[in-house]
Order: structure tokens, then sequence, then C-alpha cells
């Protein structure tokens, strides 16, 4: 997870784009344990385990830039063994200008 995360984060400024960090996330651990006969032996078990790690990379656009390129990207070749969600949140950047002069003062 962290080299993927890592690869992404290196490949964002080739499209323009700006990112905030790699932030780990809690790991989603899955346990589980199976008996190994069928009938008898019920001390007998056998138990596994599987883990998720996640991780969070903002990325934000710069100068009107578009990030469709890197989700492309991202999509088209994801890296074995990863599963990639990719959210979309749009703001309007946030302008000093608005304010009136007493609001900019506090």
């Amino acid at each position: 997870a962290e080299q993927v995360a890592e690869s992404i984060r290196l490949e964002a400024p080739k499209y323009g784009l700006l990112t905030s960090g790699i932030i780990r996330l809690p790991t989603h651990i899955r346990r589980w344990t199976v008996n190994r006969s069928v009938f008898v032996n019920r001390k007998s078990q056998e138990s596994f385990e599987m883990r998720r790690h996640k991780r969070l990379i903002e990325v934000y656009a710069v100068d009107g830039s578009e990030p469709s390129g890197l989700i492309y990207a991202l999509t088209s070749r994801p890296p074995m063994g990863t599963m990639l969600t990719v959210e979309m949140h749009w703001e309007e950047p946030f302008e000093h200008s608005r304010l009136g002069a007493r609001e900019a003062q506090v």
C-alpha cells in the first residue's frame, strides 16, 4: 500500500496537480476460524486473517488543470493486488477579496 500511494504522489505533478501527503487510515482486520475436520476433533481448528490497508491522498488542481489524466492513468493500469477508489469533490477556491475590509482584519 505504501509503494502504490508513493507512486501516485509522485505521478500527480506530471499532470499539473498538487498532493497533500499520504494519510494512513486504520487497518481493517478480518479474522475467522475453520474446523480442520468435518465432524470430529472440535479442538483442531485453523485460523485465518485478512488485512486491508487504506491510504488517503488529497490531490488539488492548480491553475485550471484537470485531474482526469491522472484518474485515467490510475484506473487504466492499476497495480496488481490493489483496489483504487477515486472520489472527486469540487470546491470553489477561497478568495480574500470577497471579505469586507473589516472582516479581513480580524
